[in-house]
């Protein structure tokens, strides 16, 4: 039974590989450039926490996370960003149109083999973050996120200083100057500046970045 269903797969593979070169007579327009695009977003249950003990509570829940600060105090709030590196995708056959001008664009890395003349090769791109957004609230304006710093791995892509984000801060977004390529792996950290009057709370709803691939 698992031999003949792990036969099914095969076939149905090899099925859609043979779709795929049928069609890959269809020539893309020429004023068409070829780009990937990923969304990736952490919830905001996923937040570490750099000073825990100058907080006085932390609740995640389904959410959100809310944390309440001690008066007077600042903090860094780091989200780590699942972050594709890399991106991939496949050239069939040895097409005059459309796979061959993909074929001049981008150098293949790998090349594999099918029986029957059936043939493809494999491409990498690598991905650059285009912008990031956040997502919180805050109990009035003497809580608030006073910077933002985007890091790739140890290298620090860019930072924005000088804020003062309160209040509903819905899909408040950020673009990244230049669009620069990713080698590691994303974290998005947030200062946030507790008051001395009032409820000290934030709640940390979700985290995301938009990343781009895209022929030079």
């Amino acid at each position: 039974m698992k031999a003949a269903r792990h036969r099914a797969v095969i076939g149905a593979l090899l099925i859609g590989l043979l779709v795929l070169c049928t069609l890959q007579g269809l020539a893309l327009p020429e004023d068409v450039n070829l780009t990937g695009m990923l969304a990736m977003w952490t919830h905001g249950t996923a937040v570490q926490i750099e000073y825990p003990e100058r907080l006085a509570r932390v609740q995640r829940m389904a959410f959100h996370t809310r944390i309440v600060g001690t008066p007077g105090t600042s903090n860094w709030l780091h989200f780590p960003i699942s972050t594709p590196v890399v991106g991939t995708f496949a050239i069939f056959g040895g097409d005059d149109g459309f796979l061959k001008s993909l074929q001049e664009i981008f150098v293949p890395e790998a090349s594999l083999a099918l029986p029957d003349s059936l043939s493809w090769n494999l491409y990498f791109r690598r991905y650059r973050l285009d912008k990031i957004f956040l997502c919180f609230r805050t109990a009035s304006a003497d809580v608030r996120v006073t910077s933002v710093h985007i890091h790739d791995g140890s290298t620090r892509l860019t930072t924005f200083d000088n804020l003062a984000l309160f209040g509903e801060q819905d899909l408040r977004a950020f673009v990244i100057p230049d669009c620069p390529e990713i080698h590691k792996a994303v974290c998005i950290s947030l200062c946030v500046e507790f008051g001395n009057s009032g409820p000290q709370w934030i709640e940390l709803e979700s985290v995301g970045a938009d990343f781009y691939f895209w022929e030079d």
